[in-house]
């Protein structure tokens, strides 16, 4: 199978040289800086704008999962189920093309899927948890994940670490020590993550054989700089 991944698009759509695989993988962020405060906006651009790019990317599914950008999934999820023509809003059936995971798993095509968007550190934005929560909500990734989307990257390896050296915060590391204790008791094969735009997004292995790759494609600037990353997993 190949999967090519995307992460932190905040509003970017690219058409353009997009490569044809079998799954498209989203890693939270999607929705644009100036709508992000604003759910009625962020839905209306989500239905008009981002799901109609989606259905059409040379694919047969994509999988997303939501950021800390991404407020209005946080407000769907707690307070309604919005439905649009039948269909639920986030389009949580698993037999859509495009599938929204919320810590929850994806079996498709011989290929084990598992999305959890929860981040540390920014108790003011979306999804975010403490270090107890997040211990507990990755305590809850299954031990037979194939691809494991994140937001933010585990603390191993260079993929949360700021590598823009015009940025204010160049060589800050902000990957998350209870994903990458986590990953390191569940073995997923591969973990795409972003939230840190300019991470490392060469392939890292952790020395249980987990690869990690930040999958970002914009910079620290929001300028979209990095091309997708295309992987190929074998089917089970």
């Amino acid at each position: 199978m190949k999967i090519c991944a995307l992460s932190d698009l905040h509003g970017y759509l690219p058409t353009q040289n997009l490569p044809e695989v079998d799954v498209y993988t989203i890693s939270g962020d999607i929705v644009p800086l100036e709508l992000q405060g604003n759910v009625l906006r962020s839905i209306s651009w989500y239905l008009l704008q981002f799901l109609p790019w989606a259905e059409n990317l040379p694919c047969k599914k994509v999988i997303l999962i939501a950021g800390n950008h991404d407020f209005f999934f946080e407000r769907i999820r707690k307070f309604a189920k919005i439905e649009v023509g039948g269909q639920e809003l986030l389009y949580c059936q698993h037999n859509s093309k495009v599938v929204y995971l919320e810590d929850d798993s994806l079996s498709y095509d011989g290929v084990e899927f598992y999305g959890t968007p929860w981040v540390p550190d920014l108790q003011n934005w979306a999804f975010y948890k403490s270090s107890y929560e997040l211990k507990d909500v990755f305590n809850r990734i299954p031990e037979n994940v194939d691809v494991l989307l994140t937001h933010t990257p585990p603390r191993v390896g260079k993929a949360g670490k700021v590598l823009q050296s015009s940025s204010f915060n160049f060589g800050a590391d902000y990957g998350c020590q209870e994903l990458a204790e986590a990953i390191a008791k569940k073995k997923p094969k591969y973990v795409l993550c972003g939230h840190v735009h300019s991470g490392d997004h060469e392939e890292f292995v952790t020395p249980e054989g987990v690869r990690v790759i930040n999958v970002s494609a914009k910079n620290e600037d929001y300028l979209p700089t990095f091309k997708p990353i295309v992987i190929e997993i074998n089917q089970n």
